[in-house]
């Protein structure tokens, strides 16, 4: 999958951001409707005699190993807000994505190649409407991105180079949450900004695509057995921010879910013989000044959209 930030929204630009994609895939639906009038039919026949084209609908999405170096261009538009940078520390840079209510002025230009003979779709007027981060033990963290797109074309495929610095399990280390520290099992959050396309008369293509709900940004946590304090902390409605972090020299990917409540009871089932897993599920809400979610990553990279 190969993106270009587009400083115009729906006016494709040159990709030059490159990510390996583990899924990806798109849809463009654009009906073809019956005129629907009583005398919709040929004499020998009640099939249409008029029909009109409908409103195009692109919606599109991909999974990507996460880095901690070249994600920062997809989380950028992923919080609708462009990241800070400190440093350098040495060689090393601080990056910080957090979320905004206004979308950005531009958006995404999304180009991927399907199979060894190089077909190749491009997505223009791309805006990410949800994120998804998941990862469990034994295996690389993800990412995961939906999108909405004003149209998609067929295009030449660009020459990409990747970047490799994968964020493992092997890097993670225990959930922290209120002043505790439980081992993970898998964790996942979501953002989700609750996108929906919108149309004017005169096109059957989309305006920027609008947010239709509050944001919601929720996680959830396996740990191993039965953890009392998270029923605790449930039936006490207790509220704190849940970090998860990983590390790999001086390489750091930090997610902090803000101002977190616990949103169902966290007591296990048992059905018989087998592991007990407590699942805890939450959700992240703003104190208006931290907005629910925050991802921080160190790398020897300036720039945090590079």
């Amino acid at each position: 999958v190969y993106i270009g930030e587009e400083s115009t929204w729906g006016t494709a630009v040159t990709r030059n951001r490159f990510f390996e994609a583990v899924m990806a895939g798109i849809s463009y639906d654009q009906p073809v409707v019956d005129v629907p009038v009583l005398t919709n039919a040929a004499d020998t026949s009640f099939n249409a005699t008029a029909v009109f084209q409908g409103l195009a609908n692109v919606k599109g999405s991909f999974k990507v190993p996460a880095n901690y170096s070249g994600m920062g261009m997809l989380l950028k538009h992923a919080f609708w807000r462009t990241p800070s940078t400190t440093g350098p520390s040495g060689a090393d840079y601080t990056h910080t994505f957090t979320l905004q209510r206004a979308r950005p002025t531009g958006g995404l230009t999304i180009e991927w190649v399907v199979g060894a003979s190089g077909v190749t779709r491009v997505a223009e007027g791309c805006r990410i409407t949800s994120m998804l981060i998941e990862g469990k033990a034994g295996e690389p963290v993800y990412f995961t991105f939906e999108f909405i797109a004003q149209t998609v074309s067929a295009g030449t495929p660009t020459s990409a180079t990747y970047t490799r610095s994968l964020v493992t399990h092997l890097h993670g280390a225990p959930l922290t949450w209120n002043s505790r520290s439980p081992g993970l099992r898998a964790f996942s959050f979501k953002l989700d900004h609750g996108l929906e396309a919108q149309y004017e008369i005169g096109s059957a293509l989309t305006l920027g695509p609008a947010p239709t709900k509050t944001t919601m940004v929720t996680a959830n946590f396996e740990i191993h057995g039965h953890d009392a304090g998270f029923v605790t902390e449930f039936l006490a409605a207790t509220s704190s921010d849940a970090v998860v972090g990983f590390t790999s020299g001086a390489l750091t990917l930090t997610i902090t879910g803000q101002n977190g409540y616990i949103t169902k009871d966290p007591m296990p089932a048992t059905t018989g013989p087998g592991l007990l897993v407590t699942n805890v599920e939450m959700r992240f809400i703003s104190d208006g000044t931290d907005d629910g979610l925050k991802i921080v990553i160190v790398n020897t990279q300036s720039s945090a959209t590079a």
